[in-house]
């Protein structure tokens, strides 16, 4: 199809989808503050029946079940470190089982979640039972599950970074030059196996495995400070340890919170458990035999240790299934048709403001299909209750023609990310690359050529801005004039050239991440086949795809990144300008690329604000920022886009009233419910 026709059809389904957006609710607020936010406002299908148990033999989600009235308004306070209840309760989902009561399986001091921020989100007391339906386009990765099951250290309130506050961790402080940290853990917290979590498990995750040079032939950045010195670790007690620095590092803080969507595991790992694999403790010869046992053949230690291991970016991997965890819901397994089963944590470790132990939903599943329309098929049908990454407003006339008769509501949020970036792998290893991706000019020339307004219009409806970040300016006669004073030609073909007269063309390399992505690349080709640039669009499953992306052989993709101050490089780093790069700055030129002096100044800024606190990592964000204006290393052409959530018309404690992100909306699914019809 004519790629013009294309755009014109683009543009008449987003005509609709946004008339039919504006009849059904209401227009999403505009963010005047720094921080993008997420607005949700919208309704879903009623909470499953009673189902019977399932092949595999495991107990199934009864009836709904209020301990206490559901629907019942919460006022939510200021984190409080030591809250008191009269009582605890418990979902009659666990009744039956071999457990101790529920006063003995939390902590002295359970965790009253703070992860919305007071006033933002309608959330009140909710009721026990149901099954909260997901699905994925890959087969073992699911974000909504990793969103609303994952576990920091610390917590940030709506993901902000303003205020830090326990977690995981009960509480902490820091000396006057944040060179000295003291944890104190929730002191009775247990894994989900019943076992204690003690400074044990902090001492093996330091000790036995980040500072093991077998398994990390360097520590983690958060266990070393700025000038490469290895943090020093103690154990005061059996709940409270130390970590100290010999420079500040004011940033520890919110990178144990969020940064680099961190997770418990960083810091805790079950060492009763793992020991069983680790040479220090076990031999060899029984190592392998309990890898063995675990579905893990390996053919030494390490090999076995990283094969039973769950970091936080694994809970939803196979290897997760009995493997000891302090999130809401538990891995049960997948079956033959694809379909991952979660079930609730009975040590899980917070509780509702009325000391109902949490999370309210009894059960997951994850439906792994082929594609993001299959899971667009389902969200439609009505035949999943919660999806906020797999969404798109290009899908917004089938999301709200199919809403009121498939039970579900779509709730407008902001994203966290600018969602679908051009990005150039500027490591990669070819010549004639280097040397054009290399000139600022053919980085502006490219800009010029792309018109974002018209991306914003078919692909977003209108819900969004231009970027701040780089110009926004359209003009493609501009960037023709750049080409030929590069002399990049347009040859017989029709096509330009490299500037020595060799052929030029452009590999994108994308995965199948959301609809989208899709998108905005089909109309980058189109815009640059407009000014005679010759792109190879390629859609790569996930898996090969990032092993292209770990061999350095990507030129060009379309990527989020984030755009929030204390993560933005993260993944505009590793996707936006080449990971080989990045990889000899962070590991001090033991592995990668040696960056230009250009780029490497990027990761300088990024480093620089890692160590930071707030204010000092923002005025590092700022160089960041100007750097990237200047030299338009990627096109970030977009700001403020509005993301939809998919949710069912019953699922409760997600409605928005004020600005919030969606993925900080997820990050607190341990308080989702579902109410009554």
């Amino acid at each position: 199809m004519n790629k013009r026709i294309l755009r014109v059809i683009l543009v008449l389904t987003m005509i609709l989808a946004t008339a039919l957006l504006f009849t059904a609710c209401a227009t999403p607020e505009d963010v005047v503050d720094e921080q993008p936010v997420t607005t949700e406002t919208a309704e879903t299908p009623a909470a499953q029946d009673d189902v019977e148990d399932d092949d595999n033999g495991n107990d199934e989600p009864g009836e709904l079940f209020a301990a206490n009235p559901a629907g019942t308004p919460v006022e939510l306070a200021p984190y409080d470190p030591f809250p008191t209840f009269d009582s605890f309760q418990e979902s009659p989902f666990l009744a039956g089982r071999e457990l101790p009561p529920v006063e003995e399986r939390l902590p002295i001091y359970p965790k009253v979640p703070n992860t919305v921020i007071p006033g933002r989100v309608d959330v009140t007391i909710g009721q026990y039972g149901g099954e909260l339906r997901t699905a994925t386009p890959n087969a073992v990765w699911n974000a909504n599950v990793w969103a609303i099951n994952n576990e920091p250290l610390l917590n940030t309130p709506g993901i902000l970074g303003e205020e830090i506050t326990g977690n995981v961790l009960h509480r902490f402080e820091a000396n006057a030059d944040y060179t000295e940290f003291t944890f104190y853990m929730r002191e009775g917290m247990r894994w989900s196996d019943g076992e204690p979590v003690t400074t044990e498990d902090v001492r093996f995750a330091v000790e036995s495995f980040s500072f093991h040079e077998d398994l990390n032939p360097w520590p983690p950045n958060f266990l070393t400070s700025s000038t490469g010195e290895k943090a020093s670790f103690e154990i005061i007690d059996r709940y409270t340890f130390k970590l100290s620095y010999d420079a500040p590092f004011g940033g520890l803080p919110i990178r144990l919170a969020i940064r680099q969507w961190t997770g418990y595991s960083d810091l805790i790992i079950p060492s009763h458990f793992m020991k069983n694999f680790h040479i220090d403790y076990t031999d060899e010869a029984t190592i392998l035999a309990n890898a063995s046992a675990r579905g893990a053949d390996s053919e030494d230690w390490i090999t076995a240790f990283f094969a039973v291991h769950v970091s936080s970016w694994e809970t939803n991997e196979a290897k997760a299934e009995g493997y000891p965890t302090l999130r809401p819901w538990l891995h049960m397994g997948t079956t033959a048709g694809q379909i991952t089963r979660f079930e609730r944590n009975p040590f899980y470790w917070k509780v509702d403001q009325e000391g109902n132990q949490l999370p309210y939903i009894d059960t997951i599943t994850s439906h792994h299909l082929q594609d993001t329309e299959s899971v667009t098929m389902m969200m439609i049908g009505g035949d999943l209750d919660f999806n906020v990454f797999e969404t798109t407003l290009a899908n917004m006339p089938l999301y709200l023609q199919n809403a009121e008769a498939n039970g579900y509501k779509v709730i407008m949020s902001d994203w966290h990310v600018t969602p679908a970036n051009i990005f150039f792998f500027h490591s990669y290893p070819d010549a004639q690359w280097q040397n054009v991706i290399s000139d600022v000019r053919f980085r502006q020339a490219v800009n010029y050529a792309f018109n974002p307004q018209e991306v914003i219009d078919i692909v977003y409806g209108g819900f969004a801005r231009p970027s701040i970040i780089i110009s926004p300016e359209y003009n493609p006669d501009r960037a023709a004039e750049i080409f030929d004073e590069m002399g990049m030609t347009i040859g017989s073909d029709g096509y330009r050239t490299c500037p020595d007269g060799q052929p030029f063309s452009i590999s994108m390399d994308l995965t199948d991440r959301t609809p989208d992505m899709a998108m905005v690349a089909e109309l980058f080709v189109a815009f640059m086949d407009d000014v005679g640039i010759r792109v190879n669009l390629r859609t790569l499953e996930l898996s090969l795809y990032n092993e292209r992306v770990e061999e350095n052989d990507v030129q060009a993709t379309v990527m989020w990144a984030e755009i929030i101050w204390y993560n933005v490089g993260e993944w505009v780093i590793r996707d936006g300008v080449g990971g080989t790069y990045f990889d000899y700055f962070e590991s001090g030129g033991i592995i990668g690329i040696e960056p230009p002096p250009l780029i490497n100044d990027l990761f300088v800024y990024i480093d620089n604000a890692f160590w930071l606190p707030l204010e000092g990592a923002r005025g590092e964000f700022a160089n960041w920022l100007a750097s990237w204006q200047e030299n338009v290393w990627g096109l970030q052409y977009l700001d403020s886009v509005q993301q939809p959530i998919i949710a069912n018309r019953n699922l409760m404690n997600l409605d928005i009233l004020q600005p919030t992100w969606g993925i900080g909306l997820a990050f607190g699914g341990e308080i989702f419910y579902f109410a009554e019809e």
